[in-house]
């Protein structure tokens, strides 16, 4: 994968000035943090030793299944900002033993992250090059608009960074989206999709892309985790998929938890 830092840079604050928010775009808001539960719902399944391909997005997802003991993280999104987000938490972790970076997002907390990172590819250093040249003409407003909501998820919150640490090299990511066809080679035993599933209308052409590229994907006997779904949504989602797959709901922990399940490729 071909990174260009300035040009993604420049496309950003496009994006960000215009608030062309659509989704599916290259460069779209990002989450600080994500707005799920994933303490409550990682309780719930046993991933040690599993290959997985989960939804990059705020990075959380990447961080707690390298916690749970996953063989293998993949990720991927359709929003290239994520990426360049990831290896600033990336940074944060290795370099400021914390989980997440600095809220205020400050130019000293940039500065500072700048002097300590010592770029190990091509791709990590169009990422630094990225940041430099976003914090270089630093303007709290464009950080702001740069993030949905600017926040961390307590619920989400890995106290022990020690494993994490020793898989932040291994970075595997596809800029593709689910809704599109693709053609990912490689098998997993685990696919996170999140909420994806919200934003693809059940039947559809793009559905069934979603749908076939999560069955091609996946083992033999693997499963799929969708999380975070509206009600409304929960049943019609469920019939939808159940020709490949076996359905099972992930219990709710309390009133406020969003429904989620996994479904099992048949």
């Amino acid at each position: 994968m071909k990174l260009n830092a300035d040009a993604a840079y420049h496309n950003t604050l496009g994006v960000i000035d215009n608030y062309g928010f659509k989704m599916g775009n290259k460069y779209n808001q990002i989450y600080f943090s994500s707005n799920e539960s994933l303490n409550d719902m990682f309780s719930h399944f046993d991933f040690e030793g599993l290959d997985v391909l989960s939804v990059l997005a705020s990075g959380d997802q990447a961080f707690h299944f390298f916690n749970s003991g996953a063989k293998s993280v993949d990720l991927f999104d359709a929003n290239i900002l994520t990426l360049y987000y990831y290896y600033l938490r990336v940074w944060t972790i290795k370099y400021l033993n914390q989980y997440y970076p600095d809220v205020s997002l400050s130019k000293e907390y940039f500065d500072k992250i700048f002097s300590m990172v010592k770029p190990c590819s091509e791709i990590e250093k169009k990422v630094l090059d990225y940041w430099k040249l976003f914090v270089s003409d630093y303007c709290p407003k464009n950080i702001s608009r740069l993030f949905l909501m600017r926040k961390f998820n307590k619920n989400n919150y890995i106290e022990n960074l020690d494993i994490i640490n020793s898989n932040l090299d291994r970075i595997n990511f596809y800029n593709i989206n689910l809704c599109d066809k693709n053609s990912i080679k490689k098998k997993y035993d685990v696919i996170f999709t999140s909420n994806i599933h919200e934003y693809v209308q059940a039947g559809t052409l793009r559905f069934n892309n979603y749908k076939m590229n999560l069955f091609n994907a996946l083992n033999s006997g693997g499963m799929v985790i969708g999380t975070n779904i509206r009600d409304n949504l929960f049943n019609l989602i469920r019939d939808n998929m159940e020709d490949l797959f076996n359905f099972k709901e992930i219990p709710k922990q309390s009133e406020k938890t969003p429904l989620g399940f996994s479904y099992i490729k048949r």
